[in-house]
């Protein structure tokens, strides 16, 4: 039986608790939106964090260059200049080519204009500088906490142009010199490995293929189903375009890498590196045959 009363209480208490629910998912919402503005912010103040320490980190860079020493050790230590050049020489020859050309840089930081530019991110920074004789230098530095691990020092770009705008083009042209670089690499690999007497001399000279077969023997049986596959790829004037991947892992226990190419429909050799040691060779010599096994 409904109540003629003028007790509203419990209307009252219902109304409480909707209101109550209206003010919590307003709460809500406002958090949510004050979230990514948060960590936008905490970004923003690392990446700014960053920004001191970049210049005097460009200038020991363009130092290091200076020297043969300087520039094959600034090489060694950091893996994205191997992936890049190629090889120790190639990046000297580069070197050599261009550091007359940028010239000094001077000691300040430069003010952001039409000869210095930065981009920064979390991680580091991005530096475009023109140097006293006039060409240009791209340095990509990233160290931190949330920098790739496995970057070396953390330099994971370093570019040369004559223009600013042609430090992009030198970027294509680097990858097309090292693939074609790989590629010869890779096909020399692969003609000591297409008969005992070479593949021995490549066991005894590369530590790594020890680690992973346990004997000359067991390396020999290893290569020996592949041949057919290496046959196949030397029989070739060259590595087809779009047939040769690489891939890099980065960890906290060292960075591996490996290069595949495919030669048709279910054949492919393939390389493995651990922390830049050759470690092991592998591949698959028709559709229907397993891959080789250490």
């Amino acid at each position: 039986m409904r109540s003629n009363s003028w007790d509203n209480t419990n209307e009252a208490r219902k109304g409480g608790r909707s209101g109550s629910w209206g003010k919590r998912l307003l709460l809500v919402a406002a958090g949510l939106i004050a979230i990514p503005i948060l960590i936008g912010m905490a970004f923003g103040g690392v990446a700014m964090s960053h920004r001191g320490k970049l210049w005097p980190a460009v200038r020991q860079i363009h130092a290091r260059l200076q020297t043969d020493e300087g520039a094959r050790d600034l090489y060694l230590k950091n893996p994205s200049l191997a992936e890049a050049y190629g090889s120790p020489q190639a990046f000297l020859d580069s070197v050599h080519t261009w550091r007359d050309k940028v010239g000094e840089l001077p000691a300040q930081e430069p003010v952001e204009g039409k000869q210095y530019e930065v981009t920064l991110d979390p991680s580091g920074g991005d530096i475009q500088v023109s140097g006293s004789g006039g060409a240009w230098m791209r340095v990509e530095i990233q160290g931190g906490a949330f920098a790739e691990p496995g970057l070396g020092e953390g330099i994971v770009r370093l570019l040369f142009s004559e223009e600013q705008r042609g430090l992009e083009r030198a970027e294509t042209r680097l990858r097309d010199e090292r693939d074609k670089h790989t590629g010869e690499a890779f096909r020399q690999l692969f003609q000591q490995c297409a008969e005992d007497t070479a593949a021995l001399a490549l066991y005894r000279k590369e530590p790594g293929l020890r680690d992973t077969y346990r004997s000359e023997q067991t390396f020999l049986a290893h290569l020996k189903p592949l041949r057919p596959a290496i046959a196949l790829m030397l029989a070739r004037p060259a590595v087809e375009e779009g047939k040769f991947h690489f891939q890099r892992r980065t960890g906290p226990f060292g960075s591996s890498e490996s290069y595949t190419l495919d030669l048709e429909d279910g054949v492919w050799l393939s390389t493995a590196s651990k922390d830049g040691r050759l470690s092991a060779i592998d591949g698959r010599a028709s559709a229907g045959s397993p891959a080789g096994t250490h």
